[in-house]
């Protein structure tokens, strides 16, 4: 039951700040003993669920800018799905993952004001955001598919600091930034044959869960949430986990 309700605030709070809530998923089902290649199929799909929606209600309120989010999708679909072909252990898997997560939630919760400064990327030619698009999006998809997330909450930190965007736009890239790469992620776990059945009989209640958790946060994200909230929300969240998790790895 602690698993369920989890799951349902995991997917609310990270998809109001256009996150698919991956990382949380990966992290409390590692927590709870799941091994890795089932863990990675259930993370996933759930992120699947859950930012299809987000892309969906950040689009349809205009946060949706094409020609600066598609350089970061180019690079990270074929890298993410090379990240879900690489074998790893179970331990090595834990350690990367509390590794990204304390990284990100830092950068989430101590990031500036998403006001604190203009929108740099209209600043910057089509060759300097092809650029910057080609090696975050590179760098961060490989990572992604390693760690059985979709990278958002590794990109949107970055995008912040950087001020390369709007708030909603940023959240609105993570979330088809996110579905991308799991779904690639997906397929390279699939063609690596790192596939297996469910170890609780309760699997399929998890990604009903998140589907109604992240419908409500999308839509709370997209018009009424403030994102410094939020951010500030997931990635106290993010961090505590990642604390957790590298407890378990350093102390068994």
């Amino acid at each position: 039951m602690w698993l369920l309700l989890a799951f349902l605030v995991a997917a609310f709070v990270h998809a109001a700040a256009g996150l698919g809530g991956g990382s949380s998923y990966t992290a409390l089902l590692s927590l709870a003993g799941w091994p890795p290649a089932p863990l990675k199929v259930l993370s996933r799909v759930c992120n699947l669920l859950v930012t299809a929606q987000g892309c969906w209600q950040f689009w349809r309120h205009g946060h949706w800018r094409g020609r600066w989010a598609w350089p970061f999708l180019v690079a990270s679909v074929p890298l993410a799905f090379l990240g879900g072909m690489t074998p790893i252990s179970a331990e090595g898997f834990r350690a990367v993952l509390a590794v990204g997560l304390g990284f990100s939630g830092l950068l989430l919760f101590f990031e500036k004001a998403p006001d604190s400064g203009p929108d740099r990327s209209h600043l910057a030619s089509a060759a300097q955001r092809w650029l910057v698009g080609l090696a975050l999006g590179g760098g961060v998809g490989y990572g992604a598919g390693l760690a059985a997330i979709g990278g958002g909450i590794f990109l949107a930190p970055v995008l912040h600091a950087l001020r390369w965007g709007q708030p909603k736009e940023i959240a609105s890239l993570a979330s088809a930034f996110i579905f991308a790469n799991s779904l690639a992620g997906l397929l390279g776990q699939a063609v690596q044959g790192d596939w297996a059945g469910p170890p609780s009989e309760g699997f399929w209640w998890l990604p009903g869960v998140v589907l109604v958790g992240g419908f409500l946060g999308s839509r709370c994200g997209a018009s009424w949430f403030s994102q410094r909230l939020v951010k500030r929300w997931t990635g106290g969240l993010v961090f505590l986990v990642a604390l957790r998790l590298g407890w378990e790895v350093l102390f068994g």
